[in-house]
This record gives C-alpha cells, sequence and structure tokens, in this order.
C-alpha cells in the first residue's frame, strides 16, 4: 500500500515532454520561415534599390526632375554663396548629397534585415536538412542544386 504507481505519471510526463517538443520545433519552424522571409524582403527592395541606382546611371536625365524639385525645397537660389560678385550654387550639389546619403541609408536598412533574416535562419535551422527543407517548400519541389550537387543519400556512383 506504501507504493505509488508511477505508470500514468510517467507516461504524463513523457506525454507533455512530447508536446514541448513539438511546440519548440513548431517555434523553431516559425521563427526560421520568419528568417527567411526577411531574407527575400531584403533581397527584393535590394533589387528595386540597384534597378534605380543602375538607371540613374544609365539616363541621368530621368533624374533631373528630381533633384530640380529637392533644389527648390532646400532654397534655391537663395543658398547660392556670392563671393566677389560671382555666385556659386550649393542647393543642387546639397540636394544631390542628400539623395546620396538617403540612398545609402536604404541600402544600410535593406543589409540590416537581410543579415537579420539570415542570423535568424543560422541560429534557429542548424540543421542542413531542415534548412532544405524549407527552402524546398518556400520554392517548389524542383529546387535546383548547387553546381555539381547531387542529392543526398544518394549513391554517387
Amino acid at each position: 500500500m506504501g507504493q505509488f504507481d508511477t505508470g500514468q505519471y510517467g507516461h504524463q510526463e513523457e506525454s507533455f515532454a512530447a508536446s514541448v517538443e513539438k511546440l519548440r520545433d513548431a517555434l523553431r519552424v516559425i521563427a526560421t520561415l520568419i528568417g527567411v522571409i526577411a531574407v527575400v524582403v531584403g533581397f527584393f527592395f535590394a533589387m528595386r534599390l540597384c534597378a534605380a541606382l543602375y538607371s540613374g546611371l544609365a539616363k541621368p536625365e530621368k533624374f533631373n526632375s528630381a533633384i530640380d524639385k529637392w533644389e527648390r525645397t532646400l532654397g534655391g537660389e537663395e543658398l547660392d554663396l556670392v563671393v566677389e560678385g560671382k555666385h556659386y550654387p550649393l542647393a543642387r550639389p546639397l540636394a544631390i548629397a542628400l539623395l546620396g546619403g538617403g540612398t545609402f541609408v536604404l541600402v544600410w536598412i535593406v543589409m540590416g534585415i537581410m543579415i537579420t533574416g539570415a542570423k535568424i535562419v543560422s541560429v534557429t535551422a542548424s540543421d542542413k536538412e531542415a534548412v532544405k527543407k524549407i527552402l524546398r517548400h518556400a520554392f517548389g519541389a524542383e529546387m535546383k542544386l548547387p553546381l555539381g550537387g547531387k542529392p543526398e543519400g544518394k549513391n554517387r556512383s
């Protein structure tokens, strides 16, 4: 009579441990997906920024209207420096510097998003097979393998 039946309690502990393990795995997958989404979003915005920079370098006349608007916003001719009767415009170089600085800040933010997403994926999905499963789920089963790569688990002969 002095003994306890630990069979029922042991089963409950195992069931609870299994539930916690499943919850941990689910949270890990969700965190990894958030990381992958952050990388994809960062990549999308990086591509847009690169396209804008390329179009600005390829056809600078397209950006004249934007620079003119910023020049007027900054003060236009009121910012001109007058030295011994000569006028040196400052608004246009300042507008170009401001747009360049804004572009730099946007690139910095996009890179931060991508790096953070990659770190999340690295921390939460240290298992290569888990990463492959997530990428296959995100991009489809027909995902290409790296150059010269073969699926793991198959003979390489």
